[in-house]
């Protein structure tokens, strides 16, 4: 299997969700799967394709802190993305990459990150109980937990959305580093009977707090890599964009930057 590894750092939100559809839509078809590591300059927060930011963000408060907003391509809920490892995994749906049964795909990279977990000294488990979700319409990611998710101590440390299109799938992760839980109840709006802060600090955990030590990009970045490449037994070759994933990029960019992707609410 042909592995690219991306490291891809200091990009905006909306040039975040360009590049990956530009791995999602014009793939370079010399590689069989791509991975891309990558944070958010300045830190936002991504929607998933469904969510209302107009019952989700307190876009004011969001801007008053530096921090912009982008909805994304795959699903799920809301991230608050700051200090964290952000990947996209892109690859043709293929039994032998990802399974085109959606629950064993997640399986497929959830196990990966257990396995990062554990090259950085924790002990992670798979959720195994049924779909665990606060009775709010915000659907912050953080703050649902199905099958497969990746938990510690019983709270959840990793976010997975994903996106198939045109025979190819496109999955996004995040794995908390460390926060700052009082940002939450800021740019979030919230409707839960606990506080937004006290439901984040007891139902999600980040690797610093587990740790008890911090853990840098680099460091994290490199247990997700042997992570992954120890799921699909082949190794990751470094590499870059093509020139036609850089003009795919950059024409998706218009898109991510508009108010009509952003602002109006995706039908189901």
């Amino acid at each position: 299997m042909r592995c690219r590894l991306i490291r891809d750092r200091g990009y905006s939100g909306a040039e975040n969700m360009a590049r990956d559809e530009a791995l999602l839509a014009a793939a370079d078809p010399a590689w069989d799967l791509t991975l891309r590591l990558y944070d958010w300059s300045p830190p936002a927060v991504s929607l998933g394709y469904f969510q209302d930011p107009l019952e989700v963000l307190d876009t004011g408060a969001l801007k008053e802190e530096g921090f912009h907003w982008v909805r994304r391509e795959t699903g799920g809920g809301a991230i608050f993305h700051h200090d964290e490892v952000t990947f996209s995994l892109s690859c043709p749906e293929s039994p032998e990459i990802l399974s085109y049964n959606r629950e064993k795909s997640y399986g497929t990279v959830n196990a990966a990150l257990t396995g990062a977990l554990l090259q950085a000294g924790l002990t992670p488990a798979l959720f195994a109980g049924e779909r665990q979700k606060e009775k709010n319409r915000n659907n912050l990611c953080f703050l649902t937990s199905t099958a497969y998710d990746v938990l510690y101590d019983g709270r959840k440390i990793a976010g997975s959305a994903q996106r198939r299109k045109n025979g190819r799938v496109l999955h996004h992760g995040s794995l908390f580093l460390s926060r700052d839980a009082t940002l939450y109840s800021k740019i979030f709006k919230w409707q839960g009977t606990d506080s937004l802060q006290n439901a984040v600090l007891s139902k999600t955990v980040t690797a610093s707090e587990a740790l008890g030590r911090s853990i840098s990009f680099e460091q994290m970045s490199e247990h997700i890599i042997r992570g992954f490449e120890a799921v699909f037994a082949a190794g990751f070759v470094r590499g870059g964009f093509s020139g036609p994933e850089e003009e795919e990029a950059s024409r998706s960019l218009e898109k991510y930057e508009s108010a009509g992707w952003n602002a109006e609410r995706r039908a189901i």
